[in-house]
């Protein structure tokens, strides 16, 4: 009876395990590559702004590496432009407006604390005239924050505004440049934000709106 060469076993077990996970490392490396020529063709096709084939190769690059959260603003980024394309032409797809806000909504809800992604959804928004949305993401930033700088502040009082909140945004925009109303007189020591012209002059057409 023949006796097993356990060495020659172990050895050809050895190599085996070591074939395979050669292939797998192979393999990784090789997809990481095709992902990453995406992104490069992608950023070509922004370049040349052909933004439909941009968003179209950024989601196949997310399809293989869909832990790189970043790529699902710069895909609405890309449907983003590709509305104002449109709308330069007179033209409006739903289907691309669903696109953009399905890829801001899940790029924020993988990553939460990324504040740039979440300033552009509230552009977007605000261009879309989605004002409860831009105001849901602006809450959001300033409860994240603690505080939003005076830009994003006039952005809140500007939706506030345009949703129908007029009381709301007028008493923000008078914290900021500390204007009085009962007074009509400005205490630039209480103001919050004194050298926004922009709430000053938002503040100045509701005032007017009423007048």
């Amino acid at each position: 009876m023949k006796r097993l060469n356990i060495k020659l076993i172990i050895t050809l077990l050895v190599s085996t395990g070591a074939f395979a996970v050669g292939v797998y490392f192979l393999h990784d490396f090789q997809s990481r590559r095709r992902a990453d020529g995406l992104l490069l063709l992608a950023d070509q096709m922004r370049e040349e702004q052909d933004y439909l084939q941009e968003a179209n190769l950024r989601r196949r690059y997310i399809s293989r590496r869909p832990e790189d959260t970043e790529q699902y603003g710069n895909v609405a980024s890309a449907y983003a432009k590709l509305i104002e394309q449109s709308l330069a032409e007179g033209k409006f797809d739903p289907k691309i407006f669903q696109n953009a806000f399905r890829f801001y909504e899940q790029g924020i809800r993988n990553a939460p604390d990324n504040i740039e992604l979440r300033k552009g959804a509230i552009e977007f928004f605000l261009d879309m005239r989605r004002y409860k949305d831009a105001i849901s993401h602006l809450e959001h930033l300033r409860n994240q924050q603690g505080t939003l700088e005076p830009e994003m502040q006039v952005k809140l009082a500007l939706c506030y505004l345009r949703g129908g909140e007029e009381d709301r945004s007028r008493e923000m925009l008078s914290k900021m440049v500390g204007f009085d109303p009962a007074s009509y007189k400005f205490d630039r020591e209480a103001a919050t934000a004194p050298e926004s012209l922009e709430a000053h002059q938002l503040l100045a057409v509701i005032y007017t709106s009423v007048g």
